[in-house]
């Protein structure tokens, strides 16, 4: 920025940044002001230069309002909101006093339930409808700065795992049986399943959908499973162990009452077997 006073003998420089009619900081005493590597959200505002003589006095001043980057769709500031809440988008090209500030969206209408109140435009409740590129134009005496904002809906980072989980810790043959394969934080992943040392899986499984069903347990179907999840973050896997377990077959309870009479039937039959070896007689003397 340049003060172009003509003679600059026996005057002097005074430059400022002013935001809402405070200063901001103060610059060199230079006709020509250079800001490097200039900041759009530190460097923006009024820019305003004395010009004072020898003696201290005002002779004149001038004012330039800057603003540095978002004057291009390429380039636009980007701001995010929580879906369902208030937002409140800023122009991003600043205004001073004076200024007029009109905002579009660039693929339609304003939405419904958006005001414009001065360099801002209020939304009552942000969601995909409101999504998009808004575009403020500030008029300063008959010259127009368009500022583009890129408003968008706020999704926090998430975590991608891949979980196996399978239907029982305890399997055995003939069982029917199965692993499912969750994936938090992307629920479009693409799901494929693996035996490791095997070409293909067993015969007796089928793949539906994120699980892999076991028909009719075998004792070769043991083994480990992994299964590969195709994320947005990139590929991840997870494994886990099938043990085939042999079924044991469960001893048949007697009851008491059962055990009681089978136990009498018993010292009965041994009763009559007695009585039925025993001899009888009598016994006579010959004389």
């Amino acid at each position: 920025m340049v003060d172009s006073g003509g003679d600059n003998s026996g005057v002097n420089f005074e430059w400022a940044l002013l935001r809402g009619g405070n200063i901001i900081r103060q610059y060199s005493d230079d006709n020509t002001l250079v800001i490097k590597n200039a900041d759009p959200s530190n460097d923006y505002g009024v820019y305003r230069c004395e010009v004072e003589d020898d003696d201290g006095e005002l002779i004149g001043q001038a004012y330039a309002a800057v603003t540095i980057g978002f004057t291009d769709p390429s380039n636009a500031r980007i701001v995010k909101f929580d879906e369902k809440s208030a937002a409140t988008i800023e122009c991003p090209v600043y205004a001073i006093p004076g200024a007029t500030v009109t905002w579009e969206k660039e693929d339609g209408e304003l939405p419904a339930n958006a005001k414009m109140i001065g360099d801002k435009l209020m939304i009552d409740e942000f969601d995909d409808d409101t999504v998009g590129m808004y575009v403020c134009k500030v008029d300063v005496q008959g010259k127009q700065i368009e500022g583009y904002v890129k408003a968008e809906i706020y999704v926090p980072d998430t975590i991608i795992q891949v979980l196996l989980e399978p239907s029982s810790e305890s399997i055995s043959l003939g069982d029917r049986a199965w692993f499912d394969c969750k994936v938090t934080g992307d629920p479009d992943a693409e799901i494929t399943w693996t035996k490791e040392g095997e070409d293909e899986l067993p015969d007796n499984t089928q793949v539906m959908g994120n699980r892999l069903l076991f028909v009719n347990v075998r004792e070769d179907n043991g083994g480990i499973y992994k299964c590969h999840a195709k994320t947005k973050a990139g590929p991840l896997e997870t494994r886990n162990v099938l043990n085939v377990g042999i079924a044991k077959r469960k001893r048949k309870r007697i009851s008491r009452k059962k055990e009681k009479r089978a136990y009498k039937e018993a010292w009965n039959n041994d009763k009559k077997k007695k009585h039925s070896s025993s001899i009888f007689g009598t016994w006579f003397t010959s004389g």
